[in-house]
C-alpha cells in the first residue's frame, strides 16, 4: 500500500510541476512525459502483482499449451512470442505497453483535460490492468474506436471492435454501444449500460462453466 501511495504522489507531483510551465512548452511536456513513463514502467515491469499474474506466468514458464489454446488468437500470438524468448515477464510487456499507449493517445486526442483523464484512469482501471491484461487491452482498443461512433461510421467501428475481440471476446459487448449512443436518450443510457455490463458478466461465466471460454 505504501508503494502505491508513493507512486500516486510521484505522478501527481510530476503533473503539478508540468503545470508550473506554460502549456505546450518543452518543460511542460517533459514533466508530463516523465509522469506517463512512471505509470507505464510500473505497469509493464511489475512482478507477481495481479490475481492472474501467476497463471499467465505459468502459461509461458511451463508452456501450458492446453491453457494457451483456450485464449483468443492474438493473445495466443503474444504467448507464443514470450515462449520463443523464454521470458514470461515479456508477456506482460506485450499486453501492457499497447494498452497504456492506446489509452493515453485517446486521452490526448479527445479529452479536454488530458492529465485529469489519466488520473481517472489510474483510479478506476490501472490496478485492473494488472490482472485483466487481455480484457483491458481489448477495452483500450474499443475505447480508441469510439471516434467512429462519433463519425457515424458503423463499419469501421465494427472492424475495431472485431480486432479488439481477437485479444478478448468480451470486447464484442462494445458493439451495443453504437446503437445505444446513436438512438437512445441519456436517461435510457443510464439504465441500460449497467444491464449490458451485468449481462456480459453472466454470459462469460456461463461460457466459462461450459468450458468454452477462459478468463
Amino acid at each position: 500500500m505504501l508503494f502505491y501511495i508513493l507512486f500516486i504522489c510521484i505522478v501527481l507531483s510530476l503533473f503539478f510541476l508540468s503545470r508550473v510551465f506554460p502549456d505546450g512548452s518543452r518543460r511542460y511536456y517533459f514533466f508530463e512525459l516523465v509522469g506517463l513513463f512512471v505509470i507505464i514502467f510500473i505497469g509493464i515491469f511489475r512482478f507477481d502483482v495481479g490475481w492472474d499474474y501467476i497463471n499467465y506466468y505459468n502459461y509461458i514458464d511451463k508452456i501450458e499449451v492446453n491453457q494457451i489454446i483456450r485464449l483468443e488468437p492474438l493473445s495466443q500470438i503474444f504467448c507464443i512470442i514470450a515462449i520463443l524468448f523464454y521470458n514470461p515477464p515479456l508477456l506482460f510487456v506485450l499486453f501492457g505497453l499497447p494498452t497504456y499507449l492506446i489509452f493515453f493517445h485517446s486521452f490526448k486526442k479527445y479529452s479536454v483535460n488530458f492529465q485529469l483523464s489519466v488520473l481517472i484512469f489510474l483510479a478506476f482501471f490501472y490496478l485492473e490492468s494488472f490482472t485483466s491484461v487481455r480484457q483491458i487491452l481489448a477495452l483500450s482498443i474499443s475505447f480508441w474506436g469510439f471516434k467512429y461512433i462519433l463519425k457515424q461510421s458503423l463499419f469501421k467501428y465494427v472492424l475495431v471492435v472485431g480486432f479488439a475481440a481477437l485479444f478478448h471476446v468480451s470486447a464484442l459487448a462494445a458493439l451495443f454501444i453504437y446503437p445505444v449512443y446513436r438512438f437512445l436518450s441519456l436517461r435510457m443510457l443510464v439504465f441500460i449500460i449497467p444491464i449490458l455490463f451485468l449481462a456480459k458478466e453472466i454470459l462469460l461465466r456461463v461460457l466459462y462453466v461450459l468450458d468454452i471460454y477462459s478468463y
